[in-house]
């Protein structure tokens, strides 16, 4: 695997796509040097982020027994199924964060600023408050980082 060329893997041995419609050993073992290929490619034109999350997928699934699961695996590697995802949120962290932060400011209670925030940007009243926590998070970190730099 040294020498990384666009025709790799149709000269590996182990890599049969013929084989793989109807024999689910070849379709692992395409999995397997898929994987080793996205690792070796790493740095080599390929982002080594991208390579690393495909590769990880692709093993999970080659160590699945059945197709089933194998494919399952897949899918929840690559985050194609839904699992415990939250969905979308359309507000942004500094825009909820400033928004909560004059409510705050006018003397309003966390419980009304939460409610208000929450009518304005069209958000649940608890992504208010965990994106305000993260707010102040992110703002404590910010100011840490700069704390940092100054004393430097």
């Amino acid at each position: 695997m040294d020498d990384i060329h666009d025709d790799y893997i149709f000269s590996d041995p182990r890599y049969n796509l013929c084989k793989a419609e109807s024999d689910p050993e070849a379709a692992v073992q395409i999995l397997t040097v898929a994987a080793e290929y996205l690792r070796e490619c790493q740095g080599k034109g390929f982002p080594a982020d991208l390579a690393e999350y495909l590769a990880q997928a692709f093993e999970a699934a080659a160590s699945e027994d059945g197709a089933k699961k194998g494919l399952a695996t897949l899918g929840r590697k690559l985050n194609l199924t839904a699992g415990h995802r939250r969905k979308t949120i359309n507000a942004d962290l500094f825009e909820v964060g400033e928004a909560f932060r004059s409510e705050l400011d006018i003397g309003k209670k966390q419980d009304e600023a939460k409610e208000t925030v929450s009518k304005s940007l069209g958000i649940s009243e608890s992504t208010v408050l965990r994106m305000w926590k993260q707010y102040k998070d992110a703002l404590e970190e910010h100011d840490r980082i700069c704390r940092e730099e100054y004393d430097q």
